[in-house]
C-alpha cells in the first residue's frame, strides 16, 4: 500500500481508484453465479417430485432418487457433489 508521501488527496485519490477497480473486478470478473431463483425452482422441483414418488415406490427410495437429484444440481452448479 502506497504511503501518503507528496498530499493527502493524492493518496486517498490513488485508493479510491483501487478500491473502485477492486469492486468492479468483483462484480464483473469472471466469477460465475448462478440466480437464486434458478437453484430455488430447480430444488422445488425436486422436493415435488419427492412427493410424488414417495406414494409410486416408498419413502427410502424417493429420498435416495431425490439425493441424486441433488448431487447433480450440485455438480451442474459447481462441479461438486455434496457428501
Amino acid at each position: 500500500m502506497p504511503e501518503p508521501s507528496k498530499s493527502e488527496v493524492a493518496y486517498f485519490r490513488t485508493q479510491q481508484a483501487l478500491q473502485e477497480e477492486a469492486t468492479w473486478l468483483a462484480l464483473s470478473g469472471l466469477a460465475y453465479t448462478t440466480p437464486h431463483a434458478y437453484i430455488n425452482a430447480r430444488i422445488e422441483r425436486i422436493a415435488s417430485l419427492m412427493e410424488e414418488r414417495q406414494q409410486q415406490v416408498g419413502q427410502d427410495q424417493a429420498i435416495q432418487e431425490a439425493w441424486m437429484a441433488m448431487s447433480a444440481l450440485c455438480e451442474e452448479l459447481s462441479g461438486e457433489v455434496p457428501r
